[in-house]
């Protein structure tokens, strides 16, 4: 057991695993039960215009490996938005097939060991994973200070990292670029931020086989504590802190 228990432990076993929210959350970070709750309450009164932000929380969802919320986000795309170039529906476009390709059972470390094998009936996992997350990368490109697109990006880079060849660094560059522009960023945006660095650290560290490197990862754990505005942000800065404590004691 680590010496160092996270700060967000001590939060909750004061507030009885009780959170006082302090300001409204964007609904594009949201996740888990924060993201289900917003999109029950938006499905309740389903509408042309808040279409997008239903997508969003889905394509959210779909995250964390839940392909229901996958396939109506898909059937929502190609409802309202089939036609749609704009740079942000372009890369949520693009993520959810990225997350398409992984609920094939044909992701993450088989991307590699499959790839000869299934090249030759068309597009094999690996390229397909590598060609979607281009798309995100074009739809950045065309508007580079969408703060939206940045993270949505980071996340894809961050989570594929250890499966795909030269994600990591792609990763750092749009950390580099919300470092600089920290002054434009939320409480929550910038709890992601601080929880990206942590992140990468452990990943880092797997592709590197450098143990000691996640070790980095607490600090920016600690950071992001500061701006966790919700109990779901504490699990989920809770989570990252013990995989690298796993990873570290690895060594």
């Amino acid at each position: 057991m680590t010496k160092h228990l996270p700060l967000i432990c001590i939060v909750l076993i004061i507030c009885g695993g009780g959170f006082v929210q302090a300001e409204e959350l964007p609904y594009y970070l949201l996740m888990h039960d924060d993201a289900r709750l917003m999109l029950d309450s938006l499905e309740q009164h389903p509408t042309d215009s808040n279409a997008f932000e239903r997508i969003v929380l889905l394509h959210n969802l779909a995250f964390n490996k839940d392909e229901e919320a996958r396939e109506k986000a898909e059937e929502l795309l190609d409802k309202y938005f089939k036609k749609d170039k704009t740079p942000l529906v372009q890369a949520y476009c693009n993520s959810l097939k990225m997350l398409k390709v992984r609920s094939r059972n044909l992701a993450g470390n088989t991307w590699r060991y499959t790839k000869t094998f299934f090249g030759l009936f068309g597009d094999d996992p690996y390229e397909e994973a590598l060609k979607y997350f281009d798309g995100i990368q074009e739809a950045l490109k065309k508007d580079a200070n969408n703060i939206q697109i940045r993270i949505l990006s980071l996340s894809a880079a961050v989570e594929t990292a250890e499966y795909l060849d030269g994600i990591l660094s792609f990763a750092y560059k749009d950390l580099q670029w919300l470092r600089s522009h920290t002054d434009r960023l939320d409480s929550t945006e910038t709890f992601f931020y601080a929880l990206s660095w942590a992140k990468y650290a452990y990943k880092y560290s797997i592709i590197k086989k450098k143990p000691s490197e996640a070790k980095k990862g607490y600090v920016w754990i600690t950071h992001a504590e500061e701006f966790a505005l919700s109990k779901v942000y504490c699990e989920e800065a809770y989570i990252w802190w013990m995989k690298i404590d796993s990873l570290v004691q690895q060594k």
